[in-house]
């Protein structure tokens, strides 16, 4: 008796994951639940990059990249060929094992998103399906929050301000930046502060923009 599998590129399981299910032990899948217990943040409408970055190193740690990854599954089914019988179709273990870990994983990234950003992904059936719908719906936000940031960072004046909460407001905008994956470099972060100085300002915008190359952001 042969099996012959639908599919040849389909992906195989994580060897410590195949062989945790295969022989019924559930210590893996422990480890993996104690370790997502302790992410120290819930996915919201504002921390994607923060979240995401939490969520892909346990990932990693447990090498179920594949998952998220759209790496093709094991067939469903496989046929078996006997010489005295003919051809039947049964469903494959190998797919099972797959689906088994999936729908952990699945269950996993779902007990770490708040419930404003789950209703938008509740209807994803695979872990992979709700990684590539956040990354959709991020990617989206993140444009528009980084049109607005950048915004603000054009328009914003001293004006009644103490130096002080001044440079702190461009600092946080360009802390913000950083958050949604578009860091300002410190030259930018200079230029946006001597842009929103007053004239009174004058002399010490001529002495830093001379200088800039040689000024520590950190120390302003």
């Amino acid at each position: 008796m042969t099996s012959n599998p639908s599919s040849n590129s389909a992906a195989s399981l994580p060897p410590h994951v195949s062989a945790s299910l295969s022989s019924g032990s559930q210590s893996t899948f422990a480890e993996m639940t104690k370790a997502f217990n302790y992410i120290p943040i819930r996915l919201d409408p504002n921390n994607f990059l923060f979240w995401k970055a939490h969520i892909s190193a346990t990932i990693r740690a447990f090498d179920l990249q594949s998952f998220i990854k759209k790496t093709p599954h094991p067939p469903k089914f496989i046929t078996t060929s006997d010489v005295d019988a003919a051809d039947s179709t049964t469903v494959n273990p190998e797919f099972l094992t797959w689906m088994r870990s999936d729908q952990l994983l699945l269950g996993w990234l779902f007990s770490t998103i708040d419930k404003e950003v789950l209703a938008q992904v509740i209807h994803c059936e695979s872990s992979s399906e709700v990684w590539s719908c956040l990354e959709s719906l991020y990617s989206r936000q993140t444009t528009a929050k980084s049109f607005q940031l950048k915004q603000q960072l054009r328009s914003v004046k001293k004006e009644s301000m103490s130096i002080n909460d001044y440079i702190l407001k461009i600092k946080t905008i360009g802390h913000s930046l950083a958050a949604i994956g578009e860091p300002l470099s410190d030259k930018d972060v200079f230029l946006a502060i001597l842009n929103g100085l007053d004239q009174e300002f004058e002399t010490v915008v001529s002495l830093i923009t001379y200088q800039m190359d040689d000024i520590d952001l950190d120390k302003v």
